[in-house]
């Protein structure tokens, strides 16, 4: 039994026909595109590394300036802590859910006063710094320098309450040391003219 073929029966469409030469250079332009996405891979990777080390030294820096950063977002109320801010408020990173009704907790009573004036000039002024005492989970007492305002979208709706606050204890104990000494100094005086 014989069999016969039909002309062009296994044959491809035009379109669809290509040479060697053109296939090396299509393999060959997406040889490239690969070498491009590879780069680009690495250089993400390189990107992110680099962010992961710049994210570790501010950490680190606010731990050592004991300034710490919070935010926001006033659409849906969800709010973020540094390290730093448990830290200053005497939890560990990641201890409680951060709040502003964490914060008032540890408010001074007899700074809470501080606390709605600044909360007012905030809302009519857009920003506000403040200095003020805590209650650290322990019971110490500590200083802190806040700076917080309000970031709004273009149409003037506030998106989010952003701050950082500062624990200045040391700082407050060396003006206090500073005032006692200049007093002294100037009895001192009084007592010897």
């Amino acid at each position: 039994m014989t069999t016969t073929k039909r002309k062009n029966q296994f044959t491809l469409p035009e379109y669809q026909v290509k040479t060697k030469e053109q296939l090396i250079k299509e393999l060959s332009k997406m040889r490239q595109r690969i070498d491009e996405l590879e780069a680009l891979e690495e250089k993400q990777r390189h990107t992110e590394e680099a962010l992961r080390a710049c994210e570790a030294r501010l950490k680190e820096v606010q731990q050592l300036a004991h300034i710490a950063q919070w935010e926001v977002n006033l659409q849906t109320g969800e709010a973020s802590w540094s390290d730093e801010d448990y830290r200053i408020l005497g939890y560990e990173p990641g201890e409680v859910e951060p709040s502003w009704d964490i914060v008032l907790e540890h408010i001074h009573p007899d700074d809470m006063h501080i606390i709605e004036a600044s909360r007012e000039k905030l809302i009519s002024e857009g920003s506000v710094e403040v200095e003020y005492r805590i209650i650290q989970r322990s019971g110490q007492e500590r200083f802190i320098r806040s700076k917080n305002r309000i970031e709004y979208d273009s149409s003037g709706n506030p998106l989010f309450l952003r701050g950082i606050f500062q624990d200045i204890t040391e700082r407050k104990r060396v003006e206090e040391e500073k005032k006692k000494l200049i007093a002294d100094l100037n009895k001192a005086r009084k007592n010897r003219g």
